[in-house]
Order: C-alpha cells, then structure tokens, then sequence
C-alpha cells in the first residue's frame, strides 16, 4: 500500500543507531590456523603450550572456540565479564589438534571463534621451554580476502638442529565451502616448484600448509601470490630464525602473524624501530607492477608485483607507494626477533585499544598517530601526558602531520593477566607491542589496532511499509541491508552499513458471524455473509493499521428428536396429543443466538414378546402371575415396566424325570471286608459330605446315597451294611517283633473291631497271665510288669460274641515273641 512519506516526516528518525568500529581488531567473528612450530626434544618442547587470549570491550561476552571441519573436536566455551579478559589454552594433548602440519595436504584444522559481543583476539606462543614465543593477533573482518601476497624476510634462515626442521610457511584456511585457490609460489614449497600456479580445493574449516623446503633465507616464498574465489585467511610464520650475524647473538626466534588481503593494504605506512641491536628490516612486497616507492618523502625505488625489496629502520620512517603494498617487519628485543604485518596510516587506526600483558618481561609500546593527537591518550580511562618512559618524534616526509615513538611500559602499572586499555579522546593511532628479553627467553611483537582502510558506521532504522525515507545519500523504501560511502570524514572515507526493517505492521484481523439472512453493518453499510471488509485505521503518531473482517454466516442450527410411544399410549408436545406416528417441526427463537429448527420423528412400537421355558422335578412348583404351578403346560403373564412399554410373556413348563432307586438295600461286611457301591449317576453324594460315582463301605451302618440326574432332579436313597463277626473274621499273627521300630511291635488279634463282645488274654508257657485286655484297639507290647518278655513262645486266649444276643466263642492259639 503506497503512502506519502511527508505524512510522518520524523518518525523514522527515532529509529535509527549509529556504532562506529574503530576498536583495534575488535569483532565478533575470527577465523584462523595456528602454524606449525618445531617442538625441539620431547620435555623441553618449542611450540607447546599455545594460547587464545581474549580481551572483552563494554559489554560481556560469550565466546566459543570451534573447528568447523573437524566433527570430534568439543567446542571451547568461555564467560566473560565487560572489560575483562580471558584464555583458550591449548595444552600437550590438544597441539595436534591445531598445529596446520604435515604440508601439502588438505587438512582439518581451521578454527573459529565465535562472539556475543565485540572483542580482540590474539594467538600466543608459550612454550614450556620459556623461548621461541610469538604474537599472532586476530584480524576479524580484515583478515579476511580472495587475493594476498605473502611476506617474508630472506636475510635470516631458520636453526638447524631441531625437530622437525623449522621451516617459513604460510598456512591458509577456508571460511565457506567449494572455495577454489590458486597459488603462485615464488620458491620451491613441498609438493610444488616455484612460478608454477597450482589449485585446491578447500571446504569451510580446512587448511592446507605452504611449506618452504629449504631453511636458507634466499629460498624463503616472499611474495607468492594467492587467490581464491571466497573468503580466505592467512597465516604466516618463520620458525626459530637466527639473529646472528644480522642482530648478533646467538639468538633463535619464531616470528608469524595474521595476513591482511591486498583489499586492507595501503600505499602509506610509518615504521618506527623496535628494540633489537642493529638497524631493523622491512620488507616491502608490490602487489602491482611498476609500484613506485618513496622513502621519507624522496624517491627510492620501484617494484613489481611479487617484487620483494629490503628497507633499513634506524628510526622513524615513512613509506609512501602509488599502489598498494604489504609491508612485514622484523623487530624484536636485542637478537631475539619478531615479526609482524605493519598497518597502513591510509584511513585506518584505532580510538581504543584492548590487550592483555602475558608476561613480567620487558614491555614495550610502538604509537603512531597524528601529531595533533599525541598528548591526548589514555591509559585505563586515567590522562597519560606520555606513556611511560619514551617520547614522540615527527615522521619525515610526512610534513610534520604525523608522528611515532617507542615507550617503555615495563614499570607503568600495566599488570600481567590483567585486561589494559590505551585509548586517545582526539583521533586514532595504532599501536604495536613489543615484550621480550633478550638471549633468555624471545620476543613477541605485533600491532593490535585496526588494519581497515576506512571508518566504518554501522546504522540501523525502521520504518513504516509504504513509506520512503532518507538515510546519507539513500532513499529507503524496503527492508534490506544498504552501503553508502561519504567522502572526507576525519580525512578519510566512511562507509556506512544501513540496516533498514519496516516496523511491525499493525493488522487486526477478526472474524464476525451473523446468522443467515442479517446483515452485518460497518460504517452505516450492510454486509451480508459471506463477505470480507478491508479498511485502513489511520494513526498519526504510529503506523497505520490494517483492518480486516471476515464476515461469515454462522450455520442455522438444526436440532433432531426421535421418540417412541406404546400402542394406546398419548404423546403430548405444546399441548398437542400424538397417537400415532407422526413428524412434528417447530421453530425455536432465540434472542442471543440464532434460531434453531427442531424436527421430532414420533414412532409406535409394538409390546415386546419374549418366551421362557421352566424345567419342574417332581415335587417341585413355579409361581407364575401369584399362581401355583406343579404340572406341564404354557402360562401366559404381563410384565408391566414403570419405563417403556409392557412385556408378553410366554411361560412353558416342563415336567423333568426323577432319577431311578439305588438297585442296592442292603449288604453284609466283614472285618478286614470292603464293598464298593456304585451311582449309574456322576453327580451322587454318599453320607452328605463324599461326592463320587462310588464309595468303599468298610463298616456297618445306614449309607444316605443322593443322586442328581442330568436333568437336574435328585433322590435319595440308603444302603443298609449290616456286620459280620466270626472266626473265619479273625486273625491273629503268629510272631510278632516289639523292638520300637514301628513294624509289628504290638500283638493283638485283627479283624476283629466287629464283635460285640471281646476279651484277649496272653499266658507265658507255665501259664501265668502275662496281658489281657477288650479293646480290639489295643494289643500287647512285649513287656511284663514294665520289663521286656524274653523272646519265645506265648499262648493267646480270645473270648467273644458275633452279634447280640450271639453266642460266647473262644479262639486259642500261640505266638512267638523275637527280639
């Protein structure tokens, strides 16, 4: 929807944000691959440990160390407070995981550190052997380029007599993936001759090394050229150079740093001598042909592209080309060196620097700014007329515009492992460090402000859709991300990134339903469902809001009832009486809702029938209706039901069949005797409690025997077993064995429980009663007046009757007691 911009003329204005970064290499994304350093002898290692040091600007940040290429490595997280600092150490067992080595392969060993909020990041070396340090600080954004030249020095080559040979090799990783590179080196690199192009392919996170394959100085790769089709990062370093003869001493020191692309050089850069003995050394590399280059304001040389040439620094110098160059110098602390990428003064610089001192040793800071600027630094925020021992001195050729000098920090109350800010209220300077002793431990250098070549802001705003606004030389009217380039700020072009959003859109969108057939009015004009209204609410404070209303019938609700009447039965609806089936439709109104049309399907239904069938035994009745049946027939009853219809009922009575008499009345058992009676029927119960088809009588009396046929009718019925008792009933064993092993320790008759008269005598052979007793129960245990019979022969008398009123009978015989 097209608006006019000239309605809300400020209001865009409230939105936008300015940030300027001119912070050192203050960013919050870094890429990087550490080099590979000569560890010497296991125990007395040259390259380990290495560490990450983190300084954190205003605001606190999360940052995380991580190799994108390299799946198994466990990211690295650090919390860090405002102003603070911090370190990722890589400690013996992690080198591996880092060091860019063996050369000419494809490797995955990029590392990325990753920010919430703007820092500075430099790679540190710390061996364990207290020597061969190195500073390689992080260059952010303007580490990063598709065309380089790398530098080195060739005065000095590296020390024999470690493991692995040092070697000068630049080391490059890939930020994005099927990035293609090719590079030209100018000196034999493993794998590769020099002046022959070769390509490779790198995803994100790989690395590949360029390793030179001699350690003399001629043959380092000065000025090989690289150039990629994506983003790339370089590092490059010379490992354990000897300062002597150049330097003296017998100095061996690593030196590296971070390239910046051909894009971040300039064609304007000051050198300030360090602290090593002698005149120190740049070395300039053209990137384009037939360069010319000034020296302190007078013509010096011209160079080409890949061209290396050597300049002498025995103080303070300024270089001026007419294209751009890479400039590395070797500086240090008496013949212990380092080396570092110079920055150049064209439009780049920072206001505020952040750094973190590692060591006790001495600590020096090279300043270059503009010589309005020099008295007004900072250290920590407090005024600094100068900083530390040292003073500045104008650099020649630049019209005394500019000025250098070197500062002796050791003794300023800059701490060790503590974050230091140096910033200037006025303008920008950069700032190299210098921290060494020299012949005990090496050296570290290297300049920590900002290599861009412009001031770059940073803006953000919003604004209303439809609307066009004016940012810099920009007219604005979608969201997206906008550069526009203002010429002549503080001397030097700006860059501005604009960041446009719409602000959110109001829309209200609602939904309205009527019922069929009434309108819904907006705005004194009737909508009937189903329609859509759209309507721009119009703020003159805010953006205006888009309205929409859908506008829908609400369905008519219909309701449908089913009920049921008995025959003869009335159903009554608004005072109407149905007796037959019948559809009754009627409208409900409602004055909230819409109507609803209700639909009542009236139906009969006939009496419900159902047939039961009653099985009688003999002797048994049914009441059926308060009436007594005991005979076979059909009764026919009503069952009334307080719900729903009466039941029909139809009772058929079945006559069922008694089972037959037992076939058996009575019996005889005899002592020792069992009688087996048997039930034609499975489901008998003998004596009230056993239930089988058949039971074992083994004594006299009346059995009560109920059968259960299949019909489900029962009988009862007895068994009279009456008892017999008589000599051929009774036993008597002939020996018999009282030794308490329970088998045969009692002598007494058996079979004979069935008498109705007993009496059981023992006589030893002179005929004197040894046991007599009437319990058939119990029988003799073989003692005498409570003393063990001798084993031998015993007479036995049995006197007894067979029945009542039965005869008295003796049985006599003999028994042998054995012990």
């Amino acid at each position: 929807m097209e608006k006019n911009s000239s309605k809300r003329p400020a209001l865009f204005c409230l939105f936008i944000f300015f940030s300027t970064f001119l912070f050192s290499q203050k960013d919050t994304e870094f890429w990087f691959v550490a080099p590979e350093i000569s560890y010497n002898v296991p125990g007395n290692y040259y390259d380990h440990p290495t560490q990450f040091v983190i300084g954190v600007y205003e605001k606190p940040a999360i940052v995380t160390l991580s190799q994108p290429a390299n799946p198994s490595f466990s990211p690295k997280i650090l919390n860090l407070q405002a102003n603070s600092s911090g370190t990722f150490v890589i400690n013996t067992n992690e080198i591996d995981f880092f060091e860019n080595d063996p050369p000419n392969q494809v490797l995955n060993k990029g590392v990325l550190i990753q920010s919430t909020a703007p820092i500075s990041v430099y790679y540190e070396l710390v061996p364990t052997c207290g020597c061969n340090p190195e500073f390689f600080v992080l260059k952010g954004k303007n580490a990063l380029g598709t065309k380089f030249f790398a530098p080195f020095q060739n005065l000095m080559q590296n020390g024999s007599n470690y493991t692995p040979f040092p070697k000068s090799a630049f080391d490059i990783v890939a930020t994005e993936n099927n990035t293609a590179i090719t590079i030209t080196p100018t000196k034999n690199i493993v794998g590769h001759a020099a002046g022959i192009p070769f390509n490779i392919n790198l995803n994100k996170g790989q690395t590949y090394s360029a390793t030179a394959t001699s350690q003399m100085a001629a043959e380092h790769p000065s000025g090989s050229k690289i150039v990629s089709n994506k983003p790339i990062a370089i590092t490059v370093k010379d490992d354990l150079l000897e300062g002597d003869p150049l330097f003296g001493g017998t100095c061996r020191d690593a030196v590296g740093d971070q390239l910046i692309p051909v894009a971040g050089c300039g064609t304007k850069y000051i050198l300030r001598k360090g602290t090593l003995n002698g005149t120190e050394k740049a070395f300039i590399i053209g990137t384009e042909n037939n360069t010319t280059l000034s020296y302190d304001g007078l013509w010096w040389s011209i160079i080409n592209e890949g061209e290396t040439v050597v300049w002498d620094i025995n103080s303070v110098h300024f270089l001026e080309a007419t294209a751009p160059v890479v400039v590395w110098q070797i500086s240090g602390f008496g013949c212990e060196v380092g080396g570092a990428v110079i920055p150049t003064i064209d439009c780049s610089g920072s206001n505020s620097i952040r750094f973190v001192r590692s060591t006790d040793e001495p600590y020096f800071l090279m300043l270059i700014t503009e010589t309005v600027n020099q008295n007004s630094f900072l250290l920590n925020g407090s005024a600094a007329p100068f900083l530390g021992n040292g003073s500045f001195s104008v650099v020649p050729g630049t019209n005394g515009e500019w000025v250098a000098g070197l500062f002796d920090m050791s003794n300023s109350g800059i701490l060790t492992f503590e974050s230091t800010e140096i910033s200037n209220s006025t303008g920008l300077f950069h700032m190299g460090v210098i921290n060494g002793r020299e012949s005990a431990t090496g050296c570290r250098f290297g300049f920590f402000s900002d290599f861009g070549k412009y001031i770059r802001r940073e803006l953000s705003t919003e604004f209303c859709q439809g609307d066009t606004i004016q940012v810099k030389n920009l007219s604005i009217s979608t969201e997206g991300i906008f550069y526009d380039t203002i010429s002549g700020i503080l001397k030097c072009d700006s860059i501005f990134k604009i960041e446009a959003k719409f602000r959110n859109l109001f829309q209200t969108n609602n939904q309205i339903e009527t019922c069929p057939g009434i309108p819904f009015i907006y705005k004194n004009i009737p909508h009937f469902p189903p329609a859509t209204i759209l309507d721009t609410l119009i703020s003159t404070t805010n953006c205006d809001t888009i309205l929409t209303l859908e506008i829908i019938a609400s369905p008519l609700i219909f309701k449908n009832e089913s009920h049921e009447i008995c025959p003869n039965s009335l159903f009554n609806y608004l005072g109407n009486n149905y007796t037959a089936p019948a559809t009754i439709i009627d409208t409900i109104f409602s004055t909230t809702a819409c109507d609803t049309l209700l639909t009542i399907e009236l139906t009969t239904i006939e009496f419900p029938m159902i047939d039961r069938e009653i099985s009688l035994c003999p002797g048994e009745t049914v009441v059926i209706s308060n009436k007594i049946y005991d005979q076979p027939g059909i009764v026919m009853d009503t069952i009334s039901a307080k719900i729903g219809c009466d039941t029909i009922r139809t009772n058929t009575i079945i006559q069922k069949p008694s089972p037959e008499d037992f076939p058996i009345r009575d019996t005889v058992v005899c002592a020792g005797d069992k009688i087996i009676l048997t039930s034609i029927y499975p489901n008998t119960t003998w004596n009230n409690s056993t239930g089988s088809q058949t039971f074992e009588a083994t004594e006299p009396g009346i059995i009560l025997i109920n059968m259960v046929n299949e019909f489900g009718c029962s009988r009862t019925d007895s068994v009279n077993i009456r008892a017999c008792c008589g000599e051929d009933g009774i036993f008597v064993p002939n020996v018999f064995s009282p030794n308490d092993d329970g088998v045969n320790d009692f002598f007494k008759p058996l079979l004979a429980e069935r008498c109705t008269s007993f009496e059981f005598s023992v006589f030893d052979r002179w005929g004197e009663l040894i046991f007599t007793g009437t319990d058939a129960g119990n029988g003799w245990n073989g003692k005498f007046r409570e003393k063990l019979a001798p084993s031998g022969v015993y007479i036995w008398v049995l006197n007894y009757k067979t029945g009542v009123g039965g005869d008295k009978k003796t049985a006599k015989g003999d028994v042998a007691l054995v012990r």
